[in-house]
């Protein structure tokens, strides 16, 4: 259900994002959310949240090992090519980048107090 909801917020943002429909993505039994995720919504899109992360995370070292000499711009233009490849096969039924950066932001301005999850970004900057 975590890599459901990740692949759901792509395209539409997180508040487009429901629960019966990440279920379905899933192949999940019905209610095997809230077992799984007793926080509910929330707790689901944190999780997948700080996965997305992980998985970029690891997509960077990934670029970084496969070059001889890496630095900044290499990897940046490695990541753009990424996206650049993604857009010519998916179109922006892919995810959006920018479009999902803005729904993030909007979305945790509608919740105060809400603390985004981190741990990906957090990888990133102490390696």
């Amino acid at each position: 259900m975590i890599y459901s909801t990740a692949q759901l917020m792509r395209p539409e943002g997180v508040s487009s994002t429901g629960v019966r429909e990440v279920v379905a993505h899933a192949n999940a039994p019905r209610g095997s959310e809230r077992h799984y995720f007793p926080d509910g919504k929330e707790q689901l899109i944190n999780e997948a949240v700080a996965w997305a992360g992980n998985f970029a995370a690891s997509r960077v070292e990934r670029l970084v090992a496969g070059m001889s000499r890496p630095t900044p711009s290499k990897l940046f233009a490695s990541m753009v090519q990424h996206w650049i490849d993604e857009y010519r096969t998916q179109g922006f039924g892919g995810g959006a980048h920018w479009q999902q950066h803005h729904r993030l932001r909007r979305d945790n301005r509608l919740r105060p107090g809400r603390r985004p999850s981190r741990p990906g970004a957090v990888r990133w900057l102490t390696r």
